[in-house]
């Protein structure tokens, strides 16, 4: 190699830069050069794993796996589906096993979870990625795996495993759990103490599986555990639990003292068990400067006065805004109410979905106006009439708008013809 080659390749940022803009398979043919590029830009081959990129391959084979086991260390973003979940939570155990057996000594892992699929495969023994700084589980898509696991088969047990390979990744910038069923209260605890270990998070996405009246629950203990470095919360409850066998099951609702600070985004989705203002109130309490939110309807609370001017007042730097209210009790009119009430001319996007609706108390053409200039996005999707002059006050004020998508039932008899709405420019 050349003294100006050479020199390159041994500044391992720069090594990093460059293999960041090259395929998998490129970056495989610089390892296999010469022994210098080997071991340079190996870390860079192990880098990422994902369903995208190689670690079906890793998974694939015993010399995949065989040198997956000899790099871990190099691992810095990891994607798992089912399966893949399943496999590489088995081969943990093997690893775990095995040093035991070498050490003499039982091996440390928590009672709760599943043991080894001891009948499915000879497994590969994997170490732990312990540095990781992304991790993405998705239960709710299986992929492909020529052999039985039994344990994939148990809702419980994969969220076990979820949860037991996460807390092994300490430094976790980025963690996406999608599928976690939650059916105690021990479940519970284990995430949120799993969560409230992550001290260098920032982005944090979980889509959870639970019963209606265990969710809100659920997202105070949580949110209330989450370290103060987050600054994306996804809250999505999915589904409703189905095990009848299990009777009445209560979780205690947490409250925390310390806000959330550097929280910027959160969203909060199919929560059906908020039982006061109180409830909602500790939630914005602690998020004083959120400037993103998306929510659902506050399923089971009837009463809203006040609840839009708390969210205002406690949340004043909100920027965009996302509500569905489908099926639900609450005033359509509340995202509009809640722009009413915010600083004039701060809202740069907007995305309602629900009932439409026209409200002779509450002129919704005002709250476009009050933020004209700054509305760069604004997605309306609903039934019902459309009220006539929302499209014309929108085309007419929001003259900075970058998307402008309204879809609504035309089933309704009251609608504007849209060259008759074009006609007010």
């Amino acid at each position: 190699m050349s003294g100006a080659f050479e020199r390159f390749f041994n500044i391992t940022e720069l090594v990093g830069h460059l293999t960041a803009y090259l395929a998998s398979k490129d970056i495989s043919r610089l390892t296999r050069t010469c022994r210098k590029m080997h071991t340079r830009c190996t870390p860079s081959l192990f880098r990422t794993l994902t369903r995208h990129n190689s670690i079906c391959r890793q998974f694939a084979s015993t010399p995949a796996l065989l040198a997956l086991s000899r790099n871990s260390q190099h691992v810095r973003e990891l994607s798992l589906q089912l399966y893949d979940l399943v496999f590489y939570y088995n081969c943990l155990l093997t690893f775990q096993d095995i040093n035991s057996h070498l050490s003499d000594t039982p091996p440390t892992r928590p009672s709760w979870l599943p043991p080894l699929d001891i009948h499915a495969y000879q497994f590969i023994a994997l170490p732990p990625m312990t540095r990781l700084s992304r991790l993405t589980v998705d239960v709710r898509r299986s992929g492909y795996c020529p052999y039985k696991l039994p344990s994939a088969d148990n809702p419980r047990g994969t969220s076990a495993q979820m949860t037991w390979l996460t807390s092994l990744s300490p430094r976790l910038t980025s963690l996406s759990l999608q599928g976690v069923s939650i059916a105690d209260p021990d479940g519970c605890r284990r995430l949120e103490d799993v969560i409230a270990g992550l001290h260098a998070i920032k982005e944090l996405k979980l889509a959870i599986d639970s019963r209606d009246n265990m969710r809100f629950a659920i997202l105070s203990r949580l949110l209330f555990n989450c370290p103060s470095s987050l600054q994306d919360l996804r809250l999505d409850f999915v589904r409703s639990w189905t095990d009848e066998d299990e009777g009445e099951i209560v979780v205690a609702a947490a409250r925390r003292q310390q806000p959330l600070i550097n929280l910027k985004e959160l969203s909060i989705r199919g929560v059906r068990d908020w039982n006061s203002a109180t409830d909602i109130r500790s939630i914005f309490a602690h998020c004083p400067n959120i400037n993103k939110l998306s929510l659902s309807a506050f399923m089971g609370y009837q009463e809203t006065d006040g609840i839009e001017q708390f969210i205002s007042n406690q949340c004043p730097r909100m920027e965009s805004l996302d509500f569905s209210c489908y099926n639900s009790n609450l005033s359509d009119s509340f995202p509009f109410r809640i722009m009413n009430l915010l600083p004039f001319q701060q809202i740069t996007e907007l995305a309602y979905h629900g009932t439409l609706f026209d409200d002779s108390n509450f002129k919704t053409e005002v709250v476009f106006q009050r933020h004209s200039t700054t509305l760069r996005s604004i997605d309306i999707n609903g039934s019902g009439p459309l009220p006539k002059a929302l499209f014309p006050t929108i085309t007419k004020e929001c003259c900075n708008l970058n998307v402008l998508l309204i879809s609504f039932d035309t089933s309704s008899d009251s609608y504007i013809a849209f060259d008759d709405a074009l006609q007010t420019q």
